[in-house]
């Protein structure tokens, strides 16, 4: 459409120029070069107006309306690229996977958006490619999101996550100081940094890999044999401190666009409630450990039987489980504290948290609505 549009102007082809104008409504406004060359063409704001208002709908959970909104910015504007994120996320907030997929593909294919939007596109189908087990498949997808955004925190964070999930820490690391260098305070990249540092010096700490490895042997076959009795190896798990242990939190839902959401989420408030002197929070490489050990996975833990009987192999006397709900305008926390002694649950805590600069901020408030119901369902005595 352009190459004819350029030749109607170069010939001073008035009546033909307008009527190319005319029959290409998705036009409006046409940069030239300095040779009088139209080099493209800006989409009118009605087609922007519906692709907004279509993400406007998605987000209050409106599917039909932005499906249909979606629909006529593909009639109306062909080439619009970010429709396609759109429908992608829609479709895979209701579980249509291969259909959001196929969405996100259409999405990295097209020219017409901002290069913001086309970062998101291929962010978006790596984080598919990643949750298929493509790791490789979802670092090239996340290296064009920076090549076209070179401040890309998020695609670079994620990256990061594709080397945890293959054990290759040394190169996780040096991805999440990558993203760190673009956004020293992002929270993401900050804690999986940390999570890796820790995970490398564990590799390299021949002594204390020794210890974790014996006490998760020793915690598996008393798991199997569903002992309830501690042993004195164990002690240093049975201090006065309300030892508390965080067992799979699931995500489900929508697709986010930040990988590793529940590992930051746990690790930021294990972090903060020890702090406190008032609980000791499991370390996660033990209980990652030992999941291993056990051959225990999401569906495993979802059953709250198990999740209770890990939570005791642990000598922890409260167990933290849940789920991140990823919805198209957030995510919801769904977080049950559950007593492993009587399974009681006295609290269950349900709030949205961001992944943004306020999710530190949530996250304290949350630390101190368990600190709150631990000190009041199980004072100090004496």
């Amino acid at each position: 459409m352009i190459q004819h549009i350029n030749n109607a102007y170069f010939g001073h082809n008035t009546p033909i120029f307008m009527h190319l104008l005319m029959s290409a409504p998705q036009f409006t406004i046409f940069y030239i070069d300095r040779h009088d060359q139209v080099l493209f063409a800006c989409p009118l704001i009605p087609i922007l107006g519906k692709e907004g208002l279509a993400a406007v709908y998605a987000k209050k959970g409106q599917d039909k309306k932005a499906l249909e909104l979606a629909k006529e910015v593909e009639q109306e504007a062909p080439d619009r690229a970010y429709i396609h994120v759109i429908k992608g996320d829609l479709f895979y907030s209701q579980g249509k996977k291969k259909d959001a997929e196929a969405e996100y593909k259409k999405a990295v294919k097209k020219e017409g958006a901002e290069p913001y939007q086309k970062a998101v596109a291929y962010n978006q189908l790596g984080r598919v490619q990643a949750n298929q087990g493509r790791y490789a498949r979802a670092r090239e997808l996340y290296d064009q999101a920076v090549v076209i955004d070179p401040y890309d925190v998020v695609a670079l964070s994620n990256k990061g996550v594709t080397y945890e999930k293959e054990g290759k820490w040394d190169k996780a690391l040096d991805t999440y100081r990558r993203a760190l260098t673009l956004d020293k305070n992002d929270t993401f990249a900050a804690v999986l940094a940390q999570k890796a540092q820790q995970m490398l010096s564990l590799q390299k700490n021949a002594t204390e890999k020794k210890r974790i490895d014996k006490l998760v042997k020793e915690l598996a076959g008393r798991y199997r044999d569903q002992k309830k009795s501690l042993s004195k190896t164990l002690d240093e798990w049975t201090s006065r401190l309300m030892i508390l242990s965080f067992v799979d939190f699931q995500e489900k839902g929508g697709l986010a666009e930040r990988d590793g959401f529940s590992d930051v989420l746990t690790t930021q408030l294990a972090d903060h409630l020890n702090a406190s002197g008032r609980v000791q929070v499991v370390e996660r490489v033990l209980i990652e450990r030992l999941l291993e050990e056990l051959n225990l996975g999401s569906s495993d833990l979802a059953d709250p039987e198990t999740a209770l009987r890990l939570g005791k192999v642990l000598a922890a006397k409260i167990i933290g489980t849940g789920s991140l709900f990823h919805l198209t305008d957030g995510t919801l926390l769904s977080l049950r504290l559950i007593d492993t002694e009587t399974s009681a649950i006295p609290k269950v805590i349900t709030r949205p948290m961001g992944s943004g600069a306020s999710l530190e901020r949530e996250l304290y408030r949350l630390n101190r609505e368990i600190l709150k119901t631990i000190i009041a369902e199980h004072p100090l005595r004496n």
